[in-house]
């Protein structure tokens, strides 16, 4: 919650660039042609609480902000509290800088920017004329992105080759840029595993993150001397109202003269015709260049947190439907009340807030959840659940640390589901793999190879480090089941929770003999007890996650191994393996996903399953 401090004025910087630079980038080349508009509200920020133990001081959190361009226009751009400067880049990117001098412990802290936005599906077409002077790229902006940088080692033979493996060093340069994207799409597949490899390492291990993909064609082409830079951005995703952006997304340009800058998204080849490159209206550019390790961002291409003592930093992309310039305003206001607010001030916070009855004043109120005023923060959860109960699932699980906040979201969602209509169905079963109905498709996640054994599914993997298979959200109280075989070779697990997050279970599929005892324990949050246990090779288990709540419980073959207590889902459900002589034959996994209102009971072993 933001204490001590007013929430800014209605610090209406529509971006001083926005204003001046719309003639100058919001205007549309000839060549480009827009469609589809999408307008919506974005709010960008970060939670800050101090260290365990100690104060965070000298706290500088740097933001990439939105400009007007072709591709997208800024309508209103306020600033939650007014940030300590704003500066411009080499590259033209705007930078938003916010100090705090100290976080106290215990104390919880929000800086955020938060606009009104369009953006459009563009198209740039190669066949027409830009304008009547076709753009050009030369002198000094040439040389900047054609530089070698540390993610792209230019000089590396692993590089060289790739670049010349495209075709001979005359080839065109838009048939050498469809050639290197190509290249990449063919050599290096999608894998989120965490950090940022330089292209050289990307190339040879042949995997990589939107960013890792990214250095890789940008090295290739600035070895083939064809300017390049990437760009970063945050995306809508359209499946829910309320839309949070949890990893962002980076992709690529490639300057060809006479047509200017084109997008290059190499995972996305549906984004290039035969005479047009195009990209996707549900992005928001924040920014387009290069990184620096003596810059404010570094290599981050949305925003980053610095201190003389780090804060723990919780970064929030939140994504809504759009708001007139009078709503928009109300909710600003309201929320400068709610910074400002004590007592009985904050408890009309939330009733001008809710009076809103707009999804952006969800953040706000998230806000007022770890308030010391337990009313405040009962109202402020119940008012964003009736606002969108999926996204006060969502803030449940991000603000779990926080016994005021997770309290309050839990007791919403638990009156919500005793409201619920006596109709409400009893609950069914998903199917998210079945070994008698393998489907194609299947063999083309991560590195698996799938191959029918009898009546069963083999997954063998061809990679030396464990990916997970499936990712499936869970609802809040579910049943997970694994009818599954190890053939005694190799690690597996069944991993629970929010991977890659601290806060997960990884539940060992595999026989307890050498290399891989070691790994047959239980690893589970916090202070989960870890315990061993044992499958023989060659027989069918059936492994039963309970997923409520409170708790976790798991069964092997109707005996409780594990019960984890505390705030555990919702989550994700994986199946990984390791080692490239792994076998596991997975005969199913499914989930039951029963209503919320209803006590996790087992359901009958004989029900029907439906396929997802």
């Amino acid at each position: 919650m933001r204490t001590g401090r007013p929430f800014v004025r209605t610090c209406v910087i529509t971006l001083l660039a926005v204003c001046l630079a719309s003639t100058a980038r919001g205007a549309v080349p000839a060549n480009v042609e827009r469609s589809d508009p999408l307008h919506r509200c974005i709010v960008v920020g970060y939670r800050l609480t101090s260290p365990i133990g100690r104060a965070a001081k000298d706290v500088d959190c740097y933001f990439f902000l939105p400009q007007n361009e072709p591709r997208q226009q800024i309508h209103e751009l306020r600033f939650d509290p007014k940030p300590a400067e704003i500066t411009t880049d080499e590259h033209g990117r705007r930078i938003a800088r916010f100090h705090i001098p100290r976080i106290a412990v215990g104390e919880h802290r929000v800086v955020r920017w938060m606009a009104r936005v369009t953006t459009f599906r563009t198209k740039v077409y190669v066949d027409r004329p830009a304008a009547k002077q076709p753009p050009e790229l030369t002198g000094s902006r040439r040389k900047t992105y054609l530089l070698d940088r540390p993610p792209y080692r230019l000089s590396s033979p692993t590089v060289r080759r790739a670049a010349a493996a495209v075709g001979p060093a005359d080839l065109p340069v838009r048939e050498a840029v469809l050639g290197i994207r190509d290249h990449v799409y063919k050599t290096v597949r999608y894998e989120l595993s965490g950090g940022w490899d330089h292209a050289e390492t990307v190339l040879r291990r042949g995997s990589g993150s939107c960013s890792e993909i990214s250095y890789a064609f940008i090295a290739m082409c600035r070895a083939r001397g064809i300017p390049a830079r990437y760009v970063g951005g945050t995306t809508y995703r359209p499946e829910r109202t309320c839309s949070f952006d949890e990893v962002q997304h980076r992709w690529a340009e490639a300057f060809l003269d006479g047509v200017g800058w084109v997008p290059i998204d190499v995972r996305r080849r549906s984004f290039v015709g035969p005479n047009y490159y195009s990209m996707a209206s549900q992005r928001l550019v924040l920014g387009r260049g290069d990184g620096a390790d003596d810059a404010p961002l570094r290599w981050s291409y949305t925003l980053a947190v610095r201190g003389k003592v780090a804060p723990r930093a919780a970064k929030e992309f939140f994504w809504c439907p759009p708001a007139d310039a009078a709503t928009f305003g109300k909710v600003v206001a309201a929320a400068r009340k709610a910074g400002a607010g004590s007592g009985a001030g904050r408890g009309a916070a939330v009733r001008a807030l809710t009076a809103a009855d707009h999804p952006l004043a969800i953040p706000f109120l998230a806000d007022l959840l770890t308030a010391d005023d337990v009313p405040a923060a009962q109202a402020a959860a119940g008012a964003i659940r009736r606002l969108d109960e999926p996204a006060a699932r969502r803030y449940r699980y991000t603000m779990r640390r926080s016994p005021a906040a997770f309290g309050a979201l839990s007791d919403a969602l638990a009156g919500a589901a005793r409201g619920a209509p006596a109709s409400q169905p009893a609950g069914r079963w998903v199917e998210l793999f079945d070994g008698r109905r393998c489907r194609a498709g299947l063999a083309e996640r991560g590195p698996f190879r799938v191959t029918r054994v009898g009546e069963s599914t083999c997954l063998s993997n061809t990679a030396g480090r464990g990916m997970t298979l499936f990712d499936y959200r869970t609802p809040d109280r579910c049943f997970i089941e694994l009818i599954v075989r190890h053939e005694g070779v190799g690690r597996a697990a069944l991993v629970f929770g929010h991977v890659g997050r601290h806060g997960y279970l990884q539940l060992p599929l595999h026989v307890p003999e050498k290399p891989h005892v070691d790994h047959n324990t239980i690893r589970g949050i916090r202070k989960c007890p870890r315990g061993r246990y044992g499958l023989a090779s060659g027989r069918d288990y059936r492994v039963l996650l309970a997923v409520d709540r409170h708790r976790v419980r798991f069964d092997l073959d109707g005996k409780t191994v594990l019960t984890v207590a505390g705030p555990v889902g919702p989550g994700r459900v994986g199946l990984t393996v390791w080692g490239k002589e792994t076998k596991l034959q997975v005969k199913r996994l499914r989930v039951y996903a029963g209503p919320q209102s209803r006590p996790a009971t087992q359901p009958a072993r004989g029900d029907k399953g439906e396929k997802r």
